[in-house]
């Protein structure tokens, strides 16, 4: 915005050009990040594969080969698709957790575990890292600087699901997911 606010002011050709040119490196900056988002948002492997591939292919991607975090991704055997808008949204809800397990944690172990019992979702997510004090971790984005859990939490709550979560600071975390494989029609 600044680089455009700048061609405004003169008219020097060569200011003009670089100015441009900075401003298509943005830009290209933006729709590569655009790219990038949307992938991360819509996982192919979601829709092709399901929730537990997902899972599985976005951990690959996230944790290097030299990263002393070791995972281990628990599930059936078979796909499990839920319908699109649970896949997704608990995808994302997934993710976020991870990423937290990833970034924060400093833990050496990750265990996922995905099962379908009956009609329900159940999530396991349990690493041996840092874990933190719960009294902090469901804040607004105000007190807290960040989303959180209190994001995730809606989420789960939006598909009419539960989160249970137990940490200790020093003592790891251990998070419980259970969602309706089927969007309830009620919403």
């Amino acid at each position: 915005k600044f680089e455009l606010q700048s061609l405004m002011e003169g008219p020097d050709e060569t200011a003009i050009a670089a100015s441009l040119e900075s401003v298509c490196a943005a830009i290209d900056k933006v729709i590569e990040d655009a790219h990038s988002l949307t992938f991360e948002l819509s996982n192919p492997v979601l829709y092709e594969v399901g929730l537990n591939a997902a899972v599985e292919s976005w951990l690959g991607q996230h944790i290097g080969k030299e990263s002393r975090l070791k995972y281990e991704v628990v599930s059936e055997p078979r796909p499990m698709k839920p319908d699109v808008e649970i896949s997704v949204v608990l995808f994302g809800v997934i993710r976020e957790l991870l990423s937290n397990v990833i970034k924060h944690a400093d833990a050496s172990m990750l265990e996922v575990n995905i099962q379908k019992v009956d009609e329900t979702i159940l999530v396991s997510i349990e690493d041996d890292g840092a874990g933190f004090e719960l009294s902090k971790a469901g804040l607004p984005v105000k007190e807290s600087g960040g989303f959180g859990l209190f994001h995730v939490r809606e989420r789960v709550e939006y598909l009419g699901g539960r989160i249970e979560i137990e940490s200790r600071p020093g003592e790891g975390t251990h998070i419980r997911i259970s969602v309706p494989v089927q969007q309830s029609t009620s919403r």
